[in-house]
C-alpha cells in the first residue's frame, strides 16, 4: 500500500488472544517506526484504544522524511506473553505515482 509524503495515515492494529478472540493487551501496544532509509522515526509510542482488542495509532508523514519502504513493528503482551507484529508500507512523493 502506498501514501503520499505530507499526509497522515492511521494504522489500524487488532490484538488476538491465544485462541483467536479479540483481546485487549495488558497496556495498549507501542509502535515503532523506520523510514525507507532506515531512520528511526517513531520509537516505542503507545496506541490508541478504539474498542476491545483494536487500536490505533496516527503519523503525518513529514515531506522532508525519506521516501520509499518503511516498516513499523508492534509489540504487546496478554497475561505477560509477547506479542510482536511487523508491517510495511510505501511513502511517495506527494503528486506521484500511488500504484
Amino acid at each position: 500500500m502506498s501514501f503520499e509524503s505530507g499526509t497522515t495515515i492511521r494504522i489500524l492494529i487488532n490484538t488476538r488472544d491465544f485462541s483467536g478472540e479479540l483481546s485487549d493487551v495488558d497496556q495498549n501496544p507501542t509502535i515503532s517506526i523506520w523510514d525507507g532509509s532506515g531512520a528511526k522515526r517513531v520509537s516505542n509510542q503507545p496506541s490508541i484504544k478504539s474498542s476491545t482488542g483494536s487500536y490505533r495509532f496516527d503519523l503525518t508523514l513529514n515531506e522532508a522524511w525519506q521516501l520509499g519502504n518503511w516498516i513499523y513493528e508492534v509489540r504487546a503482551s496478554i497475561a505477560g506473553k509477547p506479542l510482536v507484529a511487523r508491517g510495511s508500507f510505501r511513502v511517495v512523493k506527494t503528486g506521484g505515482d500511488l500504484s
